[in-house]
């Protein structure tokens, strides 16, 4: 296996990919827990070059603190496998886990394995094309290390900002992911379909469910009980808002709901979510108890399209930015307004061209490279101006 090591960390982290949030920045050094083989390990990775990425990693064990160590992986296009990272390492009698699990993930994670030097050359052979190679020099696909996660966030990205998104699928995951207690710091895992599918939608649904709760039997507040189980996250709000649920008349009205909304939080809606939190609940019924998100990487492209663009919520770029980021699909061509200004700018001399067609075009004409083609474009468009210049046509 030829690895090609190539990477800006930086870029990769904050370029918008919907496939999770950019990881905690922490002394120079991004960081996240990933689940590898079902053991959450801290992954901490910083790097001083493109070629050089240096991944720190912490585990922990029945008294919290297990294993830890470093691995660094330098740019080499000659270097096949990676013999030295075999080393065993201590969690408990009964999980399993050694460096070259932990550098599989990482070479997963920021697709590592995909030769960018090729691609480059693909670039440079197209005169509307070569000049995003500098923008871009060393950006990667910043594939989904849950593809769960990487659905919901696809969803929250809809008609919405970078920095909103971001922060809602963080919220999330603060509320109803699992917490673990790294020396390093707290960090959490995004709760699974079964977790999520049972959250209130909007503070009016909580606040209606939990004035029929016996207060007596209600103990739950959104961080609170997720170190045991998420699977009884809507048994009630905090104590301050069980406090309020004394008279079953006190919120017969949506007038009187809404007055006491801001104190509810144990709801999708309460993370900034807007109208998507409607699609994410019914994405999280439907992947809970219809279909598994493993079972999309198994597709083949179209098929995993046509199931997607079924589920409330996921239109055609949604469904294709799931694919791209998430899974990795490489011809996924994700194509919004602005991606259709750029390739109409580039390609059709200004026209007005359909989203539909600038897709098809986009597949068609970049082929196994459309999806990082893509992500070129849209980074480049971002960074050199021509964003500015692409006003929508009246």
């Amino acid at each position: 296996m030829k690895l090609n090591y190539k990477i800006n960390l930086q870029l990769t982290q904050t370029s918008g990919q919907t496939s999770q949030p950019p990881w905690k920045l922490i002394n120079d050094e991004y960081c996240a827990v990933s689940l590898i083989n079902e053991i959450p390990v801290l992954l901490r990775v910083s790097q001083n070059n493109l070629d050089f990425l240096e991944v720190n990693y912490e585990l922990l064990n029945e008294n919290q603190i297990g294993d830890k160590g470093s691995l660094y992986i330098k740019g080499n296009s000659d270097i096949k496998g990676y013999s030295d990272v075999e080393r065993n390492l201590k969690v408990n009698n009964s999980q399993d886990i050694n460096e070259k699990m932990i550098f599989d993930e990482i070479a997963k994670l920021y697709d590592l394995n995909f030769d960018l030097n090729k691609f480059y050359k693909f670039l440079s052979n197209d005169e509307k094309l070569k000049s995003a190679i500098n923008f871009c020099n060393g950006l990667r696909l910043f594939l989904a290390k849950d593809y769960f996660e990487s659905i919901i966030s696809s969803i929250s990205s809809a008609n919405n900002s970078i920095v909103r998104w971001t922060k809602s699928i963080d919220t999330i995951s603060y509320n109803w992911g699992k917490a673990y207690n790294f020396p390093s710091g707290n960090f959490y895992t995004f709760p699974n379909p079964k977790t999520l599918s049972n959250i209130y939608e909007d503070e009016i649904a909580e606040i209606e469910s939990n004035r029929c709760i016996n207060t007596n039997n209600t103990t739950n507040s959104s961080r609170g009980n997720n170190n045991n189980s998420n699977d009884n996250i809507n048994s009630s709000s905090n104590n301050k808002n069980n406090n309020n649920d004394t008279s079953n008349n006190k919120y017969a009205n949506k007038e009187n709901c809404n007055e006491l909304a801001e104190s509810y939080v144990n709801n999708l809606k309460s993370c900034g979510l807007g109208y998507r939190a409607s699609y994410i609940k019914k994405a999280s019924e439907i992947f809970s108890s219809k279909l598994d998100p493993l079972d999309i990487r198994y597709m083949k492209y179209d098929e995993a399209y046509e199931t997607l663009v079924k589920i409330p919520g996921i239109g055609p770029k949604v469904a294709d930015c799931i694919l791209l980021y998430g899974y990795g699909f490489m011809e996924a061509f994700p194509s919004d307004v602005w991606i259709k200004r750029i390739i109409s700018y580039l390609y059709f001399d200004g026209k007005d061209v359909k989203v539909e067609k600038v897709r098809n075009f986009g597949m068609d004409e970049f082929k196994d490279y459309a999806g990082y083609t893509q992500l070129y474009l849209f980074h480049f468009a971002r960074k050199s101006g021509l964003m500015s210049k692409l006003k929508p046509r009246k």
